[in-house]
């Protein structure tokens, strides 16, 4: 029984560290709603099985806010430990009311219908992702409005007064209201150990944007929130409006001035460190891959899909505007997510068709050394993970914009019109790219500093 007991509860814990907020916790409830657990065992659960994932830790805070995977890998594993430890320092909690009640046996499976089970399956669902974009989008434009009227600056002049670090405090404020926030603005400091430890103790606390997620799924089930609060002592944008701007300029489709519009309303709508850690996407399992969307964004019947092929010159074409696109993507503000099989040439319709299985021995090599390169100088350039964005041209299927952080510059440089970049004003080192601007080309230039 106690074996039983530990595997049932190991779900929970091991779904928590994989699936990131609030997934933990949901599983922990609806364990405890099925019977496999008891009151006490589930309140006791709670106040560990709640953590952020794996993506979010390893590819937001470690790769794109402090751009190092070993302190991305630090950090996953400090989590992990601290929320094991946590979990033996509650392991005697209601210990006494535990041994003084009867053993608890699983509540009996209720039949029911195929399409009642398939109906209330997706109205839960659908609930529990109300839930979620609810309290995003409220803590979110709290923050706005928060630093719109200064009440950050109050706070963190409050919690200086009280002997937080003044370079930290306003960091802290954002953190304890919503987990993103916190820790993508840590982006403006030095990776330090300081900056390290805040991040560490952002993760471990969640915000009180995930914690009211999770009390919206406590509230009429009879458990008490207290463990769950004491055990904790977001999500990510994915940033959809700039996928959709990136791809319009490179099919040309905007002369750039779309994009440009895009880039400017984001950067100001956006705290910068915000702006650094959204993840910016080409493709997702939610719309057509990005090599298929530059060379055919046609929809049709899933018949009609199912069918249709990229010629070889679609896909020749497709390839090299994905280059451009990508190329925006690793050097524009944001974490750059890469969804499964991009980097290798996969090409897929709507859903179903984007979800094939990965080529493995017949991957794009070129294409592939691409993305090796752009992810190298992204992890090479402070300013391409840091900086702040200034927009110098846009127009007539071209577009330039500075990456400037502490004094360091990069220009980017992008040609998505069918003549060449001949009145380009560069100045500079070539990191990457062609210098020259021929059509459909791109070009970073490290900028002598000021």
């Amino acid at each position: 029984m106690l074996l039983t007991g530990l595997l049932i509860g190991a779900i929970a814990v091991v779904l928590g560290f994989v699936g990131g907020y609030p997934l933990g916790a949901k599983t922990a409830l609806e364990l405890y709603r099925q019977g496999l657990c008891t009151k006490t065992e589930t309140e006791r659960l709670l106040a560990f099985c709640n953590n952020s994932g794996p993506a979010f830790i390893l590819g937001v805070v470690g790769a794109g806010i402090f751009g190092s995977g070993q302190i991305g890998l630090l950090l996953y594993a400090s989590h992990c430990v601290a929320s094991l430890l946590t979990g033996l320092l509650f392991r005697f909690y209601g210990h006494e009311d535990q041994r003084a009640k009867a053993t608890s046996y699983p509540k009996p499976i209720a039949a029911t219908t195929i399409p009642a089970a398939f109906t209330n399956g997706v109205l839960r669902s659908f609930s529990n992702l109300l839930n979620i974009c609810a309290f995003v989008i409220f803590f979110s434009a709290l923050l706005q409005l928060m630093s719109y009227f200064g009440v950050f600056t109050a706070i963190a002049r409050l919690l200086s007064l009280m002997g937080v670090s003044s370079r930290y405090a306003p960091q802290l404020v954002a953190g304890l209201l919503e987990l993103t926030s916190g820790v993508s603005s840590l982006g403006g400091v030095a990776s330090s150990a300081g900056s390290i430890s805040m991040a560490a103790f952002m993760l471990g606390w969640a915000g009180l944007s995930v914690h009211c997620q999770v009390l919206c799924f406590l509230i009429d089930s009879g458990l008490s929130a207290r463990t769950y609060l004491l055990g904790n002592g977001l999500d990510s944008v994915m940033n959809y409006p700039w996928r959709k701007a990136i791809l319009a300029f490179v099919r040309g489709e905007d002369d750039g001035r779309q994009l440009r519009s895009a880039v400017l309303s984001l950067a100001e709508n956006y705290p910068a460190a915000v702006l650094n850690a959204n993840l910016n996407l080409l493709s997702s399992h939610d719309v057509p891959r990005a090599l298929t969307a530059l060379v055919d964004p046609r929809d049709g019947e899933r018949e009609d899909l199912a069918h249709r092929t990229l010629s070889p010159e679609q896909l020749a074409l497709g390839k090299q505007r994905l280059r451009l696109a990508s190329f925006l993507q690793f050097t524009l503000p944001g974490a750059p997510c890469i969804y499964y099989g991009d980097e290798a040439g996969m090409t897929g319709y709507r859903d179903p068709f984007n979800r094939g299985y990965f080529p493995w021995g017949r991957e794009d090599a070129d294409l592939q050394a691409h993305y090796r390169s752009l992810a190298r100088l992204k992890a090479a350039w402070e300013p391409l993970r840091r900086g702040s964005v200034k927009v110098l041209a846009a127009g007539d299927g071209r577009f330039a914009f500075r990456r400037t952080f502490e004094g360091r510059s990069v220009t980017l440089w992008c040609n998505a019109s069918p003549s060449a970049w001949t009145d380009a004003e560069q100045t500079g080192k070539v990191l990457f790219g062609n210098p020259h601007l021929p059509p459909m080309s791109f070009c970073a230039m490290e900028e002598p500093m000021c």
